[in-house]
């Protein structure tokens, strides 16, 4: 977990004690208080419906809050999924007004680096496929970027520039969703775990948790990395892993950039104090969070390569998160069949900060109307359902160093 001073005010937020009773009925259980779960309860509230959200830990202290904090419409996948993430980035700039609580949300842009030929290929082809579908991208040359970012290392040969991408703090914009949900009507309860999910004649029953049993017709599972197994005993199996990504953050240093910068290899971004997080990984190890010190020896070159002034800094906090990783690095959003009333939202893989307010969005037409502005297929469950042996994972997903 990243060192408290990277987040002013972390024991700020406070729900309802677990040494209280639980509510015995829902309209609408969240499994999960990540942003994804966090997000759905906003807006569910906000259309009346009675929800209540179960945290077997704390507030974003899983995924959530183990991320570089990177947000953007070109997050998404070219004819596929830059629609939702143009529409995701709209979403966050509205609520980050209307929340209520400060959420270090700054648009300052992405670039997207390219250090040799063959990288040139790939930032090229990012430009042309984000411009196609309306994303304003400039490719730019080793001159342009340096006079953009005079503090870049040697050896960039070009760059493409999305200046209305940005960053966030992921804690602050969990705990101001979740806030502002109870605001809204929800409940929201930190320490309860959900053991199992009831069914009863092919419907959603209720869930049995930690505190209790709580009757409910509808269930979202928001688990992340644990939502494999939260469903395996009720027969629902989806392709949902832990992918351990590692990290590090610097000390304080004089402001040396606003932008995300990102290469295949490495990213970074400076926060609101002025500590540097560098990452991040995905390695598939369980659910196990150890650090490891050649990954993050490399991170810490890499960096210093990058930006120069950072090969002196000091490194105060390393730590790793388990993302909820899917085949294909797209999250499942869908209904089951068989199961009426349980809804899917998880497997947002690397880009779940990009992808939450639309995904919330999205769940709140599906459960008061039943019709979605966008469409659900991409992130349809039964993508996975045919053989996937001969199928390529498509270009830019499950790399092993990419923007979280």
């Amino acid at each position: 977990m990243p060192p408290a001073e990277w987040v002013p005010g972390i024991l700020e937020h406070a729900f309802v004690s677990t040494v209280m009773d639980i509510q015995k009925t829902a309209d609408t259980v969240i499994i999960g208080g990540g942003i994804v779960g966090c997000a759905a309860a906003y807006y569910l509230a906000a259309r009346g419906v009675r929800v209540l959200l179960l945290e077997r830990g704390a507030i974003a202290a899983e995924a959530s809050g183990a991320n570089l904090g990177a947000v953007g419409a070109s997050a998404g996948v070219p004819g596929a999924t830059l629609a939702h993430t143009k529409k995701s980035l709209e979403l966050l700039a509205h609520d980050a007004d209307e929340l209520g609580r400060p959420v270090e949300f700054v648009r300052a842009g992405l670039l997207l680096l390219a250090c040799s030929d063959a990288e040139r290929t790939d930032v090229q082809e990012f430009a042309a496929t984000r411009r196609q579908e309306g994303i304003e991208t400039h490719l730019l040359s080793a001159e342009e970027l340096r006079n953009m970012e005079p503090g870049l290392g040697p050896g960039l040969v070009e760059g493409a520039y999305v200046p209305g991408d940005g960053h966030i703090n992921p804690f602050l914009l969990t705990y101001a969703y979740a806030a502002a949900a109870r605001r809204r009507g929800a409940e929201i309860r930190e320490g309860i775990e959900v053991l199992r999910c009831d069914v009863a004649g092919g419907r959603v029953a209720g869930v049995v948790t930690s505190a209790g049993r709580v009757d409910t017709r509808r269930v979202i599972v928001a688990a992340g990395a644990w939502s494999s197994p939260l469903l395996a005993p009720i027969g629902v199996e989806i392709p949902v892993r832990p992918g351990r990504g590692q990290m590090l953050v610097t000390e304080a240093l004089p402001a040396l950039t606003p932008r995300v910068l990102r290469t295949p290899a490495i990213n970074l971004r400076q926060d609101a104090r002025g500590h540097v997080l560098i990452g991040s990984s995905v390695e598939y190890a369980g659910y196990s969070r150890e650090v490891t010190l050649p990954t993050l020896a490399r991170f810490a070159q890499l960096a210093g390569e990058l930006m120069p002034a950072l090969r002196d800094a000091r490194i105060i906090r390393t730590w790793a998160g388990l993302r909820p990783m899917t085949p294909d690095g797209l999250a499942i959003i869908d209904t089951v069949p068989g199961v009426d009333g349980l809804i899917l939202a998880t497997g947002h893989s690397r880009t779940g900060l990009s992808y939450a307010p639309v995904t919330a969005w999205l769940l709140e037409q599906l459960i008061t109307g039943g019709q979605t502005a966008l469409p659900l297929e991409p992130f349809r469950l039964g993508r996975f359902a045919a053989p996937r042996g001969d199928q390529p994972v498509p270009a830019g997903r499950e790399r092993t160093e990419e923007m979280p």
